[in-house]
């Protein structure tokens, strides 16, 4: 019907012993090491990077002045441990803040 549930702390417990069951050790250990784990959010969210570069090289864009334009290269971890490691991230709460989807680092 579209209505929004909220999750509970429980809820986030159970979906966090799920996807460690479903990654395991060392997707569990990929997941706590990477940068989703440890990011602040900003006012609007936290930034879920997909991948790193951009190969288009469009005319107005800043990234230019931090790295040159090169082929993207996706991110290491799978679907799962970058949500795994979201939901590691203490500034992050599930249901109160939003993620940022298309961001580039």
């Amino acid at each position: 019907d579209g209505t929004f549930t909220a999750l509970s702390p429980e809820d986030v417990q159970r979906l966090i012993l799920s996807l460690e069951k479903s990654v395991g050790p060392q997707g569990m250990r990929k997941a706590a090491r990477d940068q989703h784990a440890k990011r602040q959010p900003i006012a609007c969210g936290v930034q879920m990077i997909s991948g790193h570069s951009c190969s288009y090289a469009c005319r107005y864009c800043y990234i230019q002045d931090w790295y040159p334009f090169v082929e993207p290269t996706p991110t290491e971890l799978s679907g799962n441990e970058v949500l795994l490691s979201l939901l590691y991230n203490p500034n992050w709460i599930p249901s109160r803040d939003f993620i940022i989807l298309g961001d580039v680092c």
